[in-house]
């Protein structure tokens, strides 16, 4: 059993990769005993935090700096549709009077903490409920009514985006609900109900960390590179009659660097050492829908995924196209919950045995992660 003083520790560990790998481990081990008293056929929301949690570690860990970011930063070639032709001629002439190496680390030191700074928020949130969830759902038949009503009562009512929890009082309903479902298939559907009530939930609360990421490296070339550069500032007051403003300009330059890293940089680590692109126009999804999700007759769960999916009747190809819009990312989320539940190899082990133990003893190991 996962003991809450545990979780607490993890929470309070200081140094990031390493709380980060300990979040990992946790996760796993949350998600193999939420099967046990939910269903160990269908992968649960820790169960897909587990992968979720390992592929944030990259960033946290500075592993993973795409090529693309550093083209970006120097040639900034790509850029330049959206802003017109008097930004990019003043882009042109300033960008090579900045560091941009020094903007890169900066924005890779800036993008790893807001990573680390998410993935220990929603940690300390969820992990306490679902130790909480599991210990009740253990106990007796005849006791287990009367648990579950004080743990769904001791939530914050609200929505999410306001500091509620009304969201996970829906969620856990439903996976006690789909504990006690006999019929596959009702089963399968509540398991992804809860899911994806989980996912809105803690995505809406990862907004402002996901926001500042992806904006890091905008932010940071724009108002400490070439922003403070005197041409660039009085080109602006020359030019705000005629409707080019800084504000416009840097807007523009954000959205097409979002989308830019979201078609082409972004993935999620899975087992068996796939990554699965967020982004682009061709999604390799491994498996068609589960024959349990396909003709879904759950009202609650088809009104939820229709905020975000047209056409329920298959897996779109496409991925997310701006992953800071939480719409976006809540359709691609959607989607994955409901493709891969069924895929047993999710709930395999995030590390090497090796790595394991290391991470149980406090320790960042050196391989296996």
């Amino acid at each position: 059993m996962v003991t809450l003083e545990e979780i607490a520790r993890i929470t309070d560990e200081a140094d990031p990769v390493l709380r980060n790998l300990r979040i990992t481990q946790c996760y796993h081990d949350l998600s193999a005993a939420l099967a046990r008293v939910i269903d160990a056929g269908n992968a649960n929301w820790s169960t897909f935090a587990t992968w979720a949690s390992k592929t944030a570690g990259l960033s946290i860990r500075s592993e993973e700096v795409p090529e693309l970011f550093l083209s970006l930063l120097t040639e900034g070639a790509r850029l330049r549709p959206r802003v017109g032709p008097v930004f990019s001629w003043i882009y042109r002439h300033t960008a090579a009077k900045v560091d941009v190496f020094q903007q890169a680390r900066d924005t890779i030191r800036r993008v790893s903490q807001e990573v680390a700074d998410g993935n220990r928020k929603v940690f300390a949130e969820l992990a306490p409920l679902f130790a909480q969830f599991i210990e009740l759902m253990a106990a007796p038949p005849a006791e287990r009514p009367g648990c579950l009503d004080r743990f769904l009562a001791s939530l914050r009512p609200g929505p999410s985006d306001r500091d509620g929890q009304d969201a996970l009082r829906q969620a856990f309903s439903n996976y006690a609900a789909a504990a006690a479902e006999t019929d596959p298939g009702s089963r399968a559907q509540l398991i992804l109900l809860a899911n994806c009530q989980i996912g809105l939930h803690e995505q809406t609360r990862l907004q402002d960390n996901i926001q500042d990421a992806m904006n890091a490296p905008v932010a940071e070339m724009i108002t400490e590179g070439i922003g403070r550069l005197l041409a660039i500032r009085l080109a602006f007051v020359l030019l705000r009659p005629f409707g080019v403003s800084r504000a416009r300009a840097r807007a523009a330059i954000q959205e097409d660097w979002q989308c830019l890293v979201t078609r082409l940089s972004m993935g999620l680590s899975l087992p068996g050492g796939r990554v699965l692109p967020l982004g682009g126009d061709s999604i390799p999804w491994p498996n068609q829908i589960p024959e349990t999700l396909r003709r879904l007759t759950n009202a609650e769960l088809n009104a939820l995924l229709e905020r975000f999916d047209d056409d329920l009747g298959r897996l779109r190809t496409q991925g997310a196209r701006n992953w800071s819009r939480l719409q976006d990312r809540m359709g691609f989320i959607c989607e994955l919950f409901r493709a891969e539940q069924q895929s047993v190899n999710l709930f395999d082990a995030p590390f090497s045995p090796a790595a394991t133990a290391a991470i149980a003893e406090g320790l960042v190991p050196d391989t296996g992660i």
